[in-house]
């Protein structure tokens, strides 16, 4: 495929508007406290999976050729 017109590279310090207050919110987002591995652990421990019922309504792949690309 290709464009009719030529592309032009984005010049992100020219064209991309970025304010103080952008700047500050980004600092403060990544200097945020993360939670550990632990932490994280538990909170998907705590996730519910799907039903046995649900699971095996799935349908799987139909046919019975193996997939091929």
């Amino acid at each position: 495929m290709r464009s009719e017109s030529g592309s032009e590279p984005l010049d992100l310090d020219q064209t991309l508007v970025v304010t103080v207050e952008d700047v500050t919110i980004l600092r403060r987002l990544r200097s945020s406290s993360r939670c550990s591995t632990e932490e994280w652990l538990r909170v998907l421990a705590r996730l519910k999976g799907p039903s046995h019922e649900a699971l095996r309504a799935h349908k799987g792949p139909r046919g019975t050729e193996p997939f091929r690309l």
